[in-house]
């Protein structure tokens, strides 16, 4: 899962960054001076088109630190204590 998240934050939520740092480059502008350079139509346009992105890597990082932290109460004990070494995997063969 942390590689959809890593691929889907490389791939659409650092384009928009990358679009403004190629468009500075061209015109011989710093990147924190692009946005102020272009219409404001170029940036609300840009907005939303991000939004949803940013609304989506949050789903996917929820979604993540879900499964990770299900992942580790289930290799807990119930009791708390943490288990021999060994009898983990024993509990689990017998159980299944």
């Amino acid at each position: 899962m942390d590689s959809d998240a890593g691929t889907f934050f490389c791939c659409r939520l650092l384009l928009f960054p990358y679009m403004y740092w190629v468009y500075g480059q061209r015109v011989g502008l710093p990147l924190y001076k692009v946005p102020f350079s272009l219409s404001p139509e170029y940036n609300i346009g840009a907005a939303i088109l991000m939004a949803p992105q940013v609304y989506w890597f949050y789903l996917i990082c929820r979604r993540a630190y879900t499964l990770f932290r299900q992942s580790l109460l289930n290799q807990r004990p119930k009791n708390g204590h943490p288990a021999p070494v060994g009898t983990l995997a024993k509990d689990q063969h017998c159980s299944q």
